[in-house]
């Protein structure tokens, strides 16, 4: 089963892809992912998540921060909320654009802010080591460039200690991470 956002909304698709339909008006979302045992759905509007994925099986979870801008989107400026995610195994983690990076270990229901990162951008979790790798760019387009960009930082603790993975960037700017295999491939403005 895949799962998109399109014009704010999520769609499903059961024949991979050959045929769409819509199965949550989000009314703000902009960013879909999957669990296990559940989907994800969030943006500006708020965060919810269904356990089938299905037609009015979705609830609205807590936010992370009470901060979260309903009336912008990521490429607003002022936006506060979610712009990426990453799950392994029962743990979810998401980066707030404006706050930093949240990890939640029961589904969404509480968030802890485990890293501050105004300019959170990205998060991967290397499903093979565990290791999270959080991306922050102060730059999405050009220019931009901030003193307070962490780029890209990796922790091998869940979060407790940080270290910088930026040597041989022109600029500490990351805008999203990815992992596929045993390639890790960064996108920067």
């Amino acid at each position: 089963t895949l799962y998109v956002v399109a014009n704010h909304d999520v769609y499903q698709s059961t024949n991979d892809g050959s045929s769409w339909r819509k199965v949550f008006d989000c009314a703000g979302c902009h960013l879909t992912f999957a669990s296990d045992d559940a989907v994800y759905a969030g943006g500006g509007a708020g965060l919810w998540k269904s356990k089938t994925g299905d037609v009015n099986t979705w609830t609205q979870l807590s936010l992370p921060t009470a901060r979260w801008t309903a009336d912008r989107t990521p490429r607003d400026w002022g936006y506060v909320g979610l712009t990426d995610s990453a799950v392994h195994g029962n743990v979810l983690w998401v980066a707030v654009l404006g706050e930093g990076f949240y990890r939640s270990s029961n589904g969404g229901e509480s968030w802890e802010l485990v890293k501050e990162d105004i300019f959170a951008r990205t998060v991967v979790i290397d499903s093979v080591t565990g290791e999270v790798y959080t991306g922050g760019s102060s730059a999405l387009y050009a220019g931009g460039y901030n003193a307070k960009s962490q780029g890209v930082m990796v922790s091998s603790d869940n979060g407790a200690t940080w270290r910088s993975m930026n040597a041989g960037l022109a600029y500490p700017f990351a805008t999203m991470l990815r992992i596929s295999g045993t390639s890790k491939w960064l996108l920067s403005p």
